[in-house]
């Protein structure tokens, strides 16, 4: 977990409700004033061209949780 603040710890417990049934769960931020402007336009180039080159809706590729 990234130490900028931009995940809340409890929502650890949400992801594991879900733990038996992925292979894999990646958490999305919502706090993100803590982000600087550039990285996150490099967040969503990021995001829009992993979703595009892979089919895929992921909101935070670059996640740290």
């Amino acid at each position: 977990m990234d130490g900028d603040h931009t995940y809340d710890p409890k929502d650890i417990k949400k992801m594991l409700l879900h733990a038996n049934k992925y292979d894999e769960i990646i958490g999305r931020r919502t706090n993100i004033e803590n982000i600087p402007i550039l990285p996150k336009l490099g967040n969503k180039i990021i995001n829009s061209t992993f979703n595009l080159l892979l089919g895929t809706s992921l909101k935070d590729v670059c996640s740290g949780m």
